[in-house]
């Protein structure tokens, strides 16, 4: 299971027995986006620890269909005034 949380704001997920760190990491982000879109408020920080989901997300390594629905959501909530920060 993995999840994303802000303040009232909470989302999660139940992901395969079978997925390995890097797709849980990467359904974390998703997560924290879908939190982001949810929200009223319109700059956000999202921290997380996962130097290779950032690599992935940073080079746009959109072959990977978690990496292709994060550029997406982000691109579309861009659009909206929302600041998000990725640290």
């Amino acid at each position: 299971m993995v999840a994303a949380v802000h303040r009232l704001l909470s989302k999660c997920t139940i992901i395969s027995n079978t997925a390995n760190i890097f797709v849980a990491e990467l359904y974390a982000v998703l997560l924290a986006i879908e939190v982001t879109r949810r929200s009223r408020e319109k700059n956000f920080v999202i921290f997380f620890d996962s130097l290779s989901s950032l690599q992935a997300i940073s080079r746009f390594q959109i072959d990977m269909d978690l990496v292709q629905n994060f550029t997406k959501n982000y691109t579309s909530l861009s659009v909206t005034a929302k600041v998000i920060v990725m640290c």
